[in-house]
């Protein structure tokens, strides 16, 4: 059984509702495979959605740094309905009047629970992957987007929109960036490209041990972009506008486009702000990730590192190694993967 978009209905139907009372949610059951779960479509007394989930774990210390303003993981006493009261595992997003956040909130639910019944051993692990994968963008709820970030996702754009341009607009389903995948844009297991910026050349780049693990796809390639600040170059909104304009004609593309535009924190009231910053985005330099290429992976320990370390980072520079560009022929073969 598959649950992608099976929380929004739920959630629209019980917010039509007058709510329950206080220290009580008014919920609707989910029916999953998992004999030995329960889970529950929720709202509170303030119209807050909720996803809570039996057996809870025993302590929620482990969700702690996901534990943001708009979005908070824990271990909740809750009365569902008529239920007697008892210990949730509590997913929850506080509104605050803001409805635009319900829509990631329903993705992230239908997320867990599809990582719920692909073989997660408990709630716990399933909630800790998904959340894993989903921090960044409920961490930008908390704050306006950094520099860096509005950098590295105007490489992310540069590259999908030649991308668009040269091979189509079902390229922009393959863009995995804003949802926390280790790669920008992936392919199943064929094909990934990892976008990365750097003010500097040589090339330096941040990654996690996943990202130039090349062992994952049948090929891996490194796309880096140099992006200064310059007066009188580009913004991420006229980027923005140039990737909507190569997706004209497609609704489906374009709508996929902003949905994703806002996991990954963009948002258009805030497009005055973005505006004021401008860069020069150099021309992009690919390399293949191979076996001579610099990274570190899991492999790379003897020991592979204790479960509890959730990230290991390290930076790279990018010197002395053959690149190719965007037009080379078996970079476009690859690109038009991206696309089937």
């Amino acid at each position: 059984m598959r649950y992608r978009g099976i929380v929004g209905p739920l959630l629209t139907s019980l917010r039509a509702g007058s709510g329950p009372k206080a220290n009580r949610l008014m919920g609707q059951e989910v029916k999953t495979s998992r004999g030995d779960v329960s889970v529950f479509v929720a709202v509170d007394s303030e119209q807050n959605p909720h996803l809570v989930v039996s057996p809870a774990p025993v302590a929620d210390e482990r969700f702690r740094r996901f534990e943001l303003k708009a979005f908070g993981i824990s271990v909740k006493d809750w009365s569902v309905g008529s239920g007697t009261q008892q210990k949730y595992l509590d997913i929850r997003c506080v509104l605050s009047g803001n409805d635009a956040l319900l829509r990631p909130f329903e993705a992230f639910c239908d997320d867990f629970l599809i990582d719920l019944e692909d073989g997660a051993p408990s709630p716990e692990a399933a909630a800790l992957r998904t959340a894993s994968r989903w921090h960044a963008f409920w961490a930008r709820q908390s704050s306006e987007m950094t520099l860096q970030a509005m950098r590295g996702l105007l490489g992310e754009l540069t590259f999908l929109e030649f991308a668009v341009r040269t091979h189509g607009s079902r390229v922009v389903q393959s863009w995995t960036g804003p949802e926390a995948q280790d790669h920008d844009f992936q392919s199943d297991h064929a094909v990934a490209f990892e976008v990365k910026t750097s003010s500097r050349i040589p090339y330096q780049i941040e990654c996690n041990l996943n990202q130039l693990d090349r062992g994952l796809f049948e090929r891996l390639y490194l796309v880096c972009f140099r992006v200064g600040r310059a007066d009188s170059g580009t913004s991420l909104p006229d980027r923005v506008k140039r990737v909507a304009g190569a997706l004209q004609g497609d609704d489906a593309a374009l709508a996929i486009f902003e949905e994703k535009l806002a996991i990954a924190g963009y948002r258009r009231a805030n497009e005055a702000d973005y505006a004021a910053h401008r860069f020069d985005v150099g021309s992009a330099e690919v390399f293949v990730v191979d076996a001579a290429f610099p990274a570190i992976t899991f492999a790379s320990f003897a020991t592979p590192p204790d479960m509890r370390v959730l990230d290991v980072r390290y930076t790279v520079e990018i010197s002395g190694l053959p690149s190719l560009s965007l037009d080379d022929q078996a970079v476009k073969a690859d690109l038009h993967r991206l696309c089937l």
